[in-house]
């Protein structure tokens, strides 16, 4: 998770809150498909594909360190 951009850790904290990318579009004042390129590179960034990606993803974050 380190590994990520300030904003793909700010998005990937709105996801684990559990909103939506709408939501969060809403939150942060972007763009549904800069959300959505945001949450593409943290899966890149974290080797997640697939349908649980985000899951996955948020269980990442959420994980101690």
């Amino acid at each position: 998770v380190e590994s990520l951009s300030a904003r793909e850790q700010e998005v990937l904290a709105l996801a684990a809150q559990g909103l939506d990318n709408e939501a969060i579009v809403a939150r942060l004042t972007l763009s549904l498909r800069t959300v959505e390129r945001h949450l593409q590179n943290v899966y890149l960034k974290l080797g997640l594909h697939g349908r649980n990606a985000r899951a996955a993803a948020v269980a990442r974050f959420l994980a101690p360190a």
